[in-house]
């Protein structure tokens, strides 16, 4: 019996997360899609507050695994990872990312569980964000903030599929790639 899918999409600003996440999510029948806000709160309270929202999430979706349902995540505890080891949160988050990473790998025992982090090139950076996006966390979208994020959210991924192979690890270049044709190579990929 084939297991339901938790497909983790994660990246930098401007890499198209939130146009794929929505195409799987219209595109998957049964599924759930879960976008999560962070917090602004840079102090240890914020530490506390986005590990109980975290792990509250990963929990739900343990208990719900007798349920037929997959899920699609819109980031994930990962992004904190990212964000903390790139200084722009005042707090460490490294043993916290631990826990929920382990908490993921038992996840992965009842789901099919893929891990995607999407890429762009720097030229394709520079096409979209020239859009309008709001800041998050004084957190200028540039160029050089997106490449610096990749880079880090390539060493999450590598890091997961060295410690929890049951885990399947995706990276994703999206340079010049319609939405939908990156969606559906991921459905394909995702298929039992």
């Amino acid at each position: 019996m084939s297991k339901n899918k938790l497909i983790i999409v994660e990246g930098s600003q401007g890499v198209g997360k939130g146009t794929i996440t929505n195409i799987l999510r219209e595109q998957m029948p049964y599924t759930n899609l879960l976008r999560l806000s962070g917090t602004s709160d840079k102090s240890e309270k914020g530490l506390s507050k986005v590990f109980q929202v975290r792990k509250n999430e990963l929990d739900m979706i343990l208990s719900s695994a007798g349920c037929s349902i997959n899920f699609v995540l819109d980031r994930s505890h990962l992004s904190e990872a990212v964000y903390c080891n790139l200084g722009y949160k005042n707090y460490d988050f490294e043993k916290e990312t631990d826990f929920l990473n382990f908490k993921l790998g038992l996840i992965s025992e009842l789901y099919d569980v893929h891990l995607v982090v999407l890429t762009a090139t720097e030229t394709e950076f520079y096409t979209r964000l020239k859009r309008d996006k709001p800041k998050f966390l004084d957190l200028e979208f540039n160029i050089q903030s997106s490449i610096r994020q990749q880079e880090a959210y390539a060493g999450e991924l590598m890091k997961i599929k060295r410690q929890y192979p049951s885990i399947k690890c995706h990276l994703v270049d999206t340079s010049g790639r319609d939405p939908y044709d990156i969606a559906y190579d991921l459905m394909s990929v995702v298929k039992d």
